[in-house]
């Protein structure tokens, strides 16, 4: 039987902090100890080797096809939240913003010429509608347009490493295709098996409960975790 526990942000930060190397994707999971995994009402330590896994994996994708105009990231990079990982041929897409964004500017300057007659009672009810319908769906087609450009960037929705970059630059791709598999380093899972006849009696529903993990990489120093899962 398998049991999970996450490790909270502090300790992973710390982790990283130690390591002065940044960690290879691709290396076999590191082997840790669990300590402090005690029954209800016994203060027996008993210690279970471990081995630490990703606790938030997403492949990111492009939300649009085209061809890849910068990709500047490699396997095993450092990412923060935020930052652009890839672009694709924009081109179009600015062209599109721009004609849009001067015909939502006439259709702007056309609604306040006209609710300027309207004041003067110049021109009817029904005339100064079209130009606000006008004026509306210009704005809509404008943001449209802003959106695909949007689209042409593809950005860390958190901070992580790139375990995987699975494209070229100047490749085309589709949209939804893989670009770039994303691995939080904040939360970590470190699993560990447990007899069942042990499991049973923790008290895993017990918010205060926090076992102690300890990486035989990094001597002398204990992080707390929390209970996550089971199977």
């Amino acid at each position: 039987m398998n049991r999970y526990f996450s490790l909270i942000p502090v300790v992973i930060l710390l982790t990283t902090a130690c390591d002065q190397k940044a960690p290879s994707v691709e290396a076999a999971p590191r082997m840790v100890k669990v300590a402090q995994v005690t029954a209800v009402g016994n203060t027996q330590q008993r210690t279970f080797p471990a081995r630490i896994e990703s606790g938030d994996s997403t492949e990111l994708s492009f939300k649009r096809g085209g061809q890849v105009e910068s990709l500047d990231i490699r396997q095993g990079a450092t990412l923060t939240q935020g930052q652009t990982l890839a672009r694709l041929n924009a081109r179009e897409a600015q062209q599109r913003v721009n004609e849009r964004q001067t015909a939502a500017t006439l259709a702007q300057r056309q609604f306040d010429r006209f609710q300027t007659l309207a004041g003067r009672q110049a021109i009817s009810q029904a005339e100064m509608d079209v130009q606000r319908a006008n004026r509306d769906a210009a704005n809509a087609a404008l943001k449209i347009a802003r959106e695909e450009l949007a689209q042409m960037s593809l950005t860390a929705p958190f901070g992580g490493i790139a375990a995987g970059v699975h494209i070229r630059n100047h490749q085309v791709v589709a949209a939804g295709q893989p670009v770039i598999t994303l691995t939080r380093t904040d939360l970590l899972d470190v699993v560990f098996s447990i007899p069942e006849n042990l499991f049973t009696s923790l008290d895993i529903r017990n918010t205060a409960y926090r076992p102690v993990v300890r990486i035989n990489t990094l001597p002398g120093r204990e992080f707390t975790a929390e209970y996550k899962e089971h199977t």
